[in-house]
């Protein structure tokens, strides 16, 4: 979609304007067969839950939650794409003018290609594995529910020691040089949740506690320890 802003934007010349006018092309014309193929599946969900009701029609069949959120979301990244596109001026990039529908797109992937494991149950080699996953996922729902309770516990403990402390702590390998380095991931709650899971499976460094409110809650060690006799 840049390229093909900076074409319609009479940005590019000649062979390179030639193949970015080509890639607009291409762009809308995924575009519109996208979007009616997301009308096509979008309608028969729908008539599925005036037939039988959206709770029952939800809770009847997995896959039927997993193509709602699918449709949701992708119906959702190309709104979001159309109103960028137009938003977006000359020299445009993806970092700088397209954050909304790409935040959208990364959530409308993964269930889109969930959705594909659908398909794979047809066949019996990958029918069997398709069912596998399938059922592994229903037997760790309850360890799921259980982990996310212990990382929201303590992700929300580790933020509040680091909003409450100085967020700056001295690495051990700088040699003589003085320097402070930030400790990331705990800016606000919901990054405060990704890292306090990454520091569950061991993603961590010791030397960051000091900058924590209380360095020894966190190291369990104290912070004056008293003199070796």
């Amino acid at each position: 979609l840049p390229q093909a802003a900076a074409a319609a934007d009479g940005q590019l010349g000649g062979a390179e304007g030639w193949r970015s006018e080509l890639a607009v092309a291409v762009a809308f014309l995924a575009g519109a067969l996208a979007a009616l193929l997301l009308l096509f599946f979008a309608a028969h969900e729908l008539q599925g839950m005036v037939q039988s009701g959206p709770y029952e029609h939800l809770r009847g069949d997995i896959w039927n939650c997993v193509d709602f959120v699918s449709i949701i979301a992708q119906g959702l990244t190309l709104f979001l794409l159309v109103v960028d596109y137009r938003r977006a001026g000359g020299g445009v990039s993806v970092h700088g003018d397209f954050q909304a529908s790409s935040t959208c797109a990364s959530i409308a992937l993964p269930p889109a290609w969930f959705s594909l494991l659908y398909f794979m149950l047809g066949f019996e080699g990958s029918g069997m594995l398709a069912r596998m996953v399938i059922e592994i996922t229903r037997g760790v729902r309850d360890f799921v529910i259980i982990l996310a309770v212990v990382v929201i516990g303590f992700a929300l403990s580790f933020y509040v020691l680091f909003q409450a402390g100085s967020m700056q702590h001295d690495p051990m390998t700088v040699g003589d040089v003085d320097v402070e380095d930030e400790v990331f991931g705990y800016r606000n709650p919901l990054a405060a949740l990704v890292s306090g899971f990454a520091l569950m499976l061991g993603d961590f460094d010791r030397d960051e506690f000091s900058a924590s409110a209380n360095e020894s809650l966190m190291n369990g060690e104290s912070e004056n320890p008293e003199p070796e006799a």
